[in-house]
């Protein structure tokens, strides 16, 4: 598994990816009569196990970023990702308000954060980070955006999954970034989980399917755009034309 991984680990991320958007539609098969919120927690853990067993084989835990403060570095990088969830509050305002929501929603969000870091910046990247850090990370934005289109199977209108697969290869260059620089996965955890929070609060709704508005539609890529901007920042040496007078100097 090890050999294969280190080999083809484009491959290899490609397959986990395939085999995440293809658990709804084999469990809606398998259990017809289950809630699609039971099944979406469902496949969160399956994917959080699998995520994690295959870390713990290949004894990548800590080089995937789940490691202790003393390896961790530039912290103050992860600053965009609690100001950009505090502008669109300013903006969009509060809508939940029911305070058992409000509590209800914690563990949901911080599983989400752990099930999409673990295996994105995780073990996706500790996979590909061989073959440079750039690559790494554009390949694994892209993949992260690719696993939305399960969505549609959970009943997602097509038009707006189209705008979250956009969305999150964008922001994902962002957080791939972050995680380079800062050498952890922990931060991104914790600042994925807040910034899904915010998208429920702001919505009123937990299981969004579709886009509410323009104005929504819009705000999510100027917001995906700027960490999109933020992650080729702070990858700026790592970019082709950077490197190449780097060589000419």
């Amino acid at each position: 598994m090890k050999r294969f991984v280190s080999e083809r680990p484009v491959l290899f991320s490609s397959l986990y990816v395939a085999h995440t958007i293809a658990l709804f539609p084999l469990l809606t098969w398998l259990l017809p009569t289950v809630d699609v919120m039971a099944l979406k927690l469902l496949i969160m853990f399956e994917m959080i196990g699998t995520a994690g067993a295959l870390l713990w084989l290949m004894g990548w835990w800590r080089e995937a970023g789940f490691n202790r403060p003393s390896a961790w570095r530039e912290m103050h990088l992860h600053w965009i990702g609690l100001v950009l969830p505090a502008c669109v509050i300013a903006i969009l305002g509060i809508k939940m308000t029911e305070p058992g929501q409000l509590l209800g929603l914690i563990p949901v969000v911080l599983l989400i954060g752990i099930q999409e870091e673990m295996i994105f910046r995780g073990l996706a990247m500790r996979a590909l980070l061989p073959g440079g850090a750039l690559r790494a990370v554009l390949i694994t934005s892209v993949l992260f955006g690719v696993m939305h289109f399960g969505n549609l199977f959970g009943g997602a209108d097509l038009t707006y999954t189209v705008v979250q697969v956009i969305a999150s290869i964008l922001g994902a260059v962002g957080l791939g970034a972050i995680r380079v620089r800062t050498k952890t996965t922990w931060g991104l955890v914790v600042l994925h989980a807040i910034n899904d929070y915010v998208m429920f609060i702001t919505r009123d709704e937990v299981n969004v399917t579709q886009a509410q508005s323009t104005f929504l539609l819009v705000g999510k890529i100027v917001y995906t755009v700027v960490m999109l901007g933020y992650g080729l920042y702070l990858l700026r040496d790592e970019l082709p034309f950077r490197a190449k007078k780097a060589v000419a100097a």
